[in-house]
């Protein structure tokens, strides 16, 4: 395990034993930025898959997933320099990018090798939600059976 995964992990443990005697908090898992690169979606996907298994997190596929997809049309659709990616305790997931343009469906295929980010977020997260903010617009989700009561 690298020194970076220590720590991750030491980090996220202190934010679970703060969440289980506080369980109404929401605190802040991890949070990184990104370069508005293909490649970085790699990254991105990568890191996202090591902080949702270091918190335990059942569904860690099906977020890596999601935050893969939204990251790919950050990518793909904007002339954002950047996104961002902040996963909170509860994985709420969310990810900025620095364009106001919402996203668009696209017609699709059963051919088509893209196209179905918003119908993925719809399946697997159908309260997600789109968000315009100060210096572009983030992307929230939160998979269907991690929704707190």
């Amino acid at each position: 395990m690298t020194i970076c995964a220590v720590a991750l992990r030491r980090a996220l443990e202190a934010v679970m034993e703060a969440k289980r005697h506080a369980p109404t908090s929401d605190a802040l898992l991890a949070d990184k930025t990104f370069p508005g690169t293909p490649e970085a979606v790699r990254l991105a996907r990568c890191w996202a898959k090591e902080v949702f298994s270091l918190a335990g997190a059942e569904w860690a596929d099906v977020c890596e997933l999601l935050v893969s997809e939204v990251a790919t049309n950050a990518i793909a659709h904007t002339d954002s320099p950047w996104f961002r990616v902040r996963i909170l305790s509860s994985f709420h997931v969310e990810i900025w990018d620095a364009s106001y343009e919402l996203p668009q469906r696209r017609q699709t295929t059963p051919e088509s090798e893209g196209g179905r980010g918003l119908e993925l977020l719809d399946l697997l997260s159908p309260d997600y939600q789109v968000v315009l903010c100060g210096q572009g617009k983030k992307v929230c989700f939160q998979p269907q059976g991690w929704i707190e009561p």
